[in-house]
Formats: structure tokens, sequence, C-alpha cells
């Protein structure tokens, strides 16, 4: 048998997730093509989806992973989604899971995205796992949330996920519903759910360098997931085209402090929140595995 496993892990959480399914699937002698949109040349900063698209083998389940940003899984993850070639139930099969990473504050309606994009091109989503994880942003500030994750604390969930999906690809007679019904419910708790896109423009400072203290190790060009940084006259510089996802890895992988971003009112936007959902930025995980019924 054979997964497809596509994934945008901007901080290398959800890599981290990817490569423990995979893991978990090889136990069972599953073959898995893993398709990194990270970095990826077609996608950034030109957005080729369709050649990235191209690029996925025929499969017998399509796993599909990103991260949350503000509510709802990144949008780069869905344009994907919305892209894909029809399931056919043949070469590319109509059943489906997703994985999300949050920092957190709020898994969102990342998963509730994702199963209504796959059913709108033939697929079934059966399973989600939400993965408690490092907050980028909040590593870059004396606030880290949720250091560390994910760890070996999900493997057990990773484990059923993968338990579970080989059961019901073996399956004739599927549930009678995926996690899209399920979940439903998830818009409602979030009547006030704003574009990310234009959140992160507005409250976001465009990215800065200091060349003073610049040592042209370009680490930050290395580690910006969506190639908006690039090289000239051998220092860092912004690519005309913004496709700043605002990870803020360039901040923090500068060994220098040449990086310059103000995140002065991160740190109580993220108490606020943390408080009003009664959670600890270092608390037990609060990852999650969902199946349909």
């Amino acid at each position: 048998m054979k997964g497809t496993l596509i994934y945008f892990s901007p901080c290398g959480s959800t890599r981290k997730v990817a490569e423990l399914i995979k893991s978990e699937f090889v136990k069972y002698n599953w073959e898995i093509q893993m398709l990194d949109m990270t970095k990826d040349n077609d996608l950034f900063p030109n957005g080729d989806i369709e050649k990235f698209i191209n690029k996925i083998e025929g499969h017998d389940l399509l796993l599909v992973g990103g991260p949350i940003y503000i509510d709802h899984l990144h949008y780069n993850v869905l344009k994907v989604l919305k892209a894909l070639q029809l399931a056919d139930g043949e070469k590319y099969s109509k059943d489906a899971a997703v994985f999300t990473t949050f920092g957190k504050i709020t898994p969102g309606v990342g998963s509730l995205e994702a199963a209504i994009e796959l059913k709108a091109t033939g697929r079934n989503t059966w399973a989600a796992i939400e993965v408690d994880s490092e907050h980028c942003v909040a590593r870059n500030i004396p606030y880290h949330i949720s250091e560390g994750l994910p760890g070996r604390e999900v493997e057990t969930l990773v484990s059923q996920l993968v338990e579970y999906l080989i059961k019901i690809v073996d399956l004739k007679d599927k549930p009678l519903k995926g996690i899209a019904e399920k979940l439903k419910s998830r818009f409602d708790d979030f009547p006030k759910l704003m574009d990310e896109r234009k959140v992160t423009k507005s409250s976001f400072p465009n990215i800065e360098f200091n060349y003073d203290l610049c040592k042209q190790c370009l680490l930050c060009v290395k580690k910006c997931p969506v190639n908006y940084l690039i090289v000239k006259d051998g220092y860092p510089v912004t690519s005309l085209i913004d496709s700043c996802v605002h990870c803020t890895n360039c901040l923090f992988y500068c060994p220098t402090g040449a990086v310059k971003m103000d995140l002065f009112d991160k740190e109580p936007f993220y108490r606020k929140q943390l408080k009003e959902q009664n959670l600890q930025p270092d608390g037990t995980s609060i990852s999650s595995l969902i199946l349909a019924d």
C-alpha cells in the first residue's frame, strides 16, 4: 500500500509530525511519498502550484499537514488543496487524513477547512490529529509557549491515527461520515474569524537588516521557508515578491541580531489569549486525535 504525505512546515513542528506518521506507516510496510512544500522552488515565491501538484504519485491514502496561523490552516496549504487532482478511487484515493500543529492557544478551524477542501476534490477525511507545538513567534520573546513540543507525548496519538487509517483504507463499507460533520460546529466557536493574511500583514512589522552586524552567514536566507529572503552582493535582502509568512525564523536564527523585527506587543497579546482559555504557556500538551464516526 502507498500513501502520499503533503506538508508545509515553516518552523519544523509539522515536519516532526510528518516524519512520525511516515515512520509509523513504514512499520506496516507502507510506502510513503513525502512532498514538503517548505522552500519548494516551484511554490515559492512564484506560486507554480500546478507544477507542485504534478509531483503527486498514485496512492491509497492522502495525508495533508500544516500549521495553524490565527485559527486557520495556513493559506499556502489550502491553496494546494484547492488545486488537487480529483480523486478517482483508482490512481488517486478518495481516503484522506489531516494533521495540524498549533502553538497551545487553539487548534482553530484548520482541520475542518482541510476536510472541506478535500471533500471538494472527491475525498473523505476520516481522521485528524491536532498537535500542540512550540509557538514560532514566541521563541523570540521571554514568554515561550509550548517550548520543546511536539515530542514523544504525541507518539501514542500518531500510532492510533495510523492504525485507524489502515483499517479505514481496507474497509469496503466506510463510516457514514467523515470528520467534517463532527467538526462543523467549530465555525460557531469562532464568530470573529479573521483572514490571517490581513492580520499578520497589519500586525507584524517589515523585516529590516542591520548590515553593520551582519556576518554574511546567510542563515536567515537558508531558514526562510518561502524563499522570501534572497542574496544580493553577499548579503540577505527581501525579494520583490512578498511571500513572507511571518514565521520569524530569520529573526530567531540570526546569530548577531542583524535581523530586526519589533515584537513588543506580542507578549501581552499571547498572555491574554492563554488566560482567556485557562492555559499555561508551559502546560501539559493539549494535542488531540479526531476520528470519523
